[in-house]
């Protein structure tokens, strides 16, 4: 398996020492699309053959936004680390 590019810690903490107290912090990974499911409000993306959601099972509902909001993340952190960026 692979390692998943998380673009390194978001809010790392180091001590005044700088380096006695160090926390790695959230990811930016996980802080980006915690901030991609606070845009989305109530919106979820359709299914992957572009029918509309399945509002029959909220839990599939909430995984679906999720796993989208995870791959906006990991396009956002794919353009930021490219060559062209």
């Amino acid at each position: 398996m692979s390692k998943i590019e998380d673009g390194g810690p978001a809010f790392p903490h180091v001590a005044a020492d700088g380096h006695a107290d160090y926390r790695r912090g959230m990811s930016q990974r996980s802080y980006i699309a915690t901030k991609v499911l606070t845009g989305l409000g109530d919106w979820t993306p359709n299914q992957d053959d572009g029918s509309p959601p399945d509002w029959t099972s909220m839990a599939a509902l909430r995984k679906r936004r999720a796993e989208w909001a995870v791959a906006q993340a990991d396009a956002l952190i794919a353009a930021l680390n490219s060559k062209d960026g």
